[in-house]
């Protein structure tokens, strides 16, 4: 468990681009530095390496010369707190924190026991087409299980997760296009099976109350207010003064015109971000086409070229059975696949891309009752800020004279970055091995978090043994795994201590870039005056909730 101000200076000297877990973890700092109470994160990024991916556009009249490559990233961020079922926790206000003054030898509370459990998790991918220097960023899945006693950071993990792709440019993508589509699932869960069952007065662990005497639990949010936190966490995103002039934002609700839109969000002419009603596809035009035009020219690319089909997406779907048919193709049985791709093209490029965001409301999943909404956000001008960070990531490999240690541990950290954690199969393992689990109860899972860990560790740690291209950036490290596998039975035991013992400082050098523990506290020390009055503050706050709460139920009932 380290400190976050170790954690920034580790940064600061390691390189000036920082891996995103690291970028998380400050934007979690910079927001809970301030909090009157103690919080102790856990944050795992796990990364696969990039892959081909044929799905993307898999009709496309430009597929065959396409290159598409596919990186999935799955962040958990768990909490370690006192079990809030016990009676001894439970007769401890969480906010009340040991003054300044008081002494070390004061007998200090025993709690009966600490649980370490995921609260929040996203599931996203990343898209490069490499031909076109465009990438498309597409969130599949957010979810949160409400264990945690304190409020839940799932819009600031969203944002920083976002802004990190925008701070930070990818190499070689010039712009970079972020897709949400916001649905509520009927079970009330996404990522962490069981989790719904943690609401207030459910029947799982959810935590009873937060720091402030409000209800906690997990809340499921429906599919109004789940459209409503889409937009206000898009709209935060895109509040950047630096961004705005490179930025186009798009909304549209599928059976919906923009007036009953804007009533379902609320207060849309209020925002300083500019939002445009509609499908974008008319403005930034096709991702897959050699071309910048917008306009016009965009209208005349066609419905294969311009939708992008990403795993569990209507739109993917829709365009699925706009190019089935029943009939045989014609042809040689050998000619058969291409006739086939051909037909289904053909078939889907006669509705143009206004007459499928039409049909798209007549669909099931846009028109069973529950209002559903597609977010698009278009970055543009990366070209100057990606010549920026390059230089300055090669600068921090070619220049730095701190020793050999500083020196893998930069480039080392800038492979990992660059190249993933794990590959696609094993991430697909760890990602089940962590959804395979119920999130109801917190006894069951808090060991079974610390396994998982484990689990990506010696994962990550088999991945840079077995090969040595993983961390090919790094000379002395690559250099290092080669002898410790090359070594034969003759040679001296210390040359290979040696090269263990180098090898586990380059895991966990490594390990900073994918898990970090920290813990937040206030850092201005306070009196005991002023703490009395800020615990008297939660105390009229949280009568006031309660009033507030009664007289909604007593509303309810009329």
């Amino acid at each position: 468990m380290v400190s976050p101000d170790d954690l920034r200076e580790k940064d600061e000297s390691i390189n000036s681009i920082p891996s995103i877990n690291q970028f998380i973890i400050n934007c979690l700092i910079d927001q809970y530095r301030s909090q009157p109470f103690k919080r102790s994160f856990s944050l795992t990024s796990l990364v696969s390496r990039p892959y081909p991916s044929h799905t993307l556009f898999p009709h496309s009249t430009n597929r065959l010369r396409q290159s598409i490559l596919r990186t999935d990233y799955l962040i958990i961020l768990a909490e370690t707190f006192d079990d809030y079922r016990s009676p001894l926790t439970q007769s401890l206000p969480n906010q009340q924190l040991p003054s300044s003054s008081s002494s070390s030898s004061d007998p200090q509370p025993q709690h009966s026991d600490r649980f370490t459990v995921p609260i929040f998790a996203i599931e996203a991918s990343l898209y490069r087409l490499t031909r076109n220097s465009v990438g498309l960023i597409y969130i599949s899945k957010i979810d949160s299980t409400g264990l945690s006693p304190y409020p839940t950071p799932a819009s600031l993990v969203t944002i920083s997760f976002l802004r990190y792709f925008l701070n930070h440019p990818i190499r070689s993508v010039k712009s970079l296009r972020i897709h949400i589509f916001a649905r509520a699932a009927r079970e009330g869960q996404y990522l962490f099976p069981g989790s719904a069952s943690n609401v207030l007065n459910g029947r799982g662990d959810g935590a009873p109350s937060d720091t402030l005497g409000k209800t906690c639990g997990k809340r499921i949010l429906d599919d109004q207010q789940l459209i409503r936190w889409w937009f206000r966490v898009l709209s935060d995103l895109s509040n950047d003064q630096q961004l705005r002039d490179h930025l186009d934002c798009f909304y549209i609700l599928p059976g919906f015109d923009q007036h009953e839109a804007e009533a379902i969000l609320h207060n849309v002419s209020d925002l300083s971000v500019r939002w445009n009603y509609g499908h974008p596809y008319n403005s930034i035009g096709s991702p897959v086409l050699n071309t910048t035009a917008v306009g016009v020219e965009a209208l005349r690319a066609q419905l294969s070229d311009l939708i992008p089909c990403f795993n569990d997406d209507p739109k993917a779907r829709f365009i699925h059975s706009l190019g089935s048919c029943s009939t045989n193709p014609s042809g040689e049985s050998g000619d058969w696949d291409d006739a086939i791709l051909e037909r289904d093209q053909t078939s889907m490029n006669q509705v143009g891309v206004d007459e499928f965001w039409i049909r798209m409301g007549a669909r099931q999943e846009c028109c069973d009752g529950r209002v559903s909404a597609f977010f698009v956000l278009a970055f543009r001008g990366f070209n100057n800020r990606l010549k920026r960070t390059s230089q300055k990531a090669s600068e921090g490999c070619l220049t730095d004279q701190s020793g050999t240690a500083s020196k893998v541990n930069s480039c080392g950290t800038k492979a990992l970055r660059d190249e993933g954690c794990v590959s696609r199969n094993v991430w697909v393992s760890l990602w089940s091995k962590i959804h395979n689990k119920d999130y109801s109860k917190l006894d069951q899972f808090s060991n079974c978090y610390k396994s998982w860990v484990d689990d990506v560790k010696s994962c990550i740690k088999s991945e840079l043994r077995t090969n040595p291209t993983f961390s090919s950036n790094s000379t002395s490290s690559s250099s290092l795994i080669t002898n410790l596998t090359d070594t034969k039975t003759d040679d001296t035991e210390s040359t290979k201590n040696d090269c263990n013992q180098r090898l586990e400082q380059i895991f966990s050098e490594l390990e900073e870039e994918y898990h970090s523990e920290f813990v937040i506290e206030d850092s201005i020390e306070m009196s005991d005056e002023k703490r009395r009055l800020k615990d008297d503050g939660f105390k009229i706050e949280k009568k006031v909730n309660n009033v507030n709460t009664l007289i909604a139920r007593k509303k309810a009932k009329k």
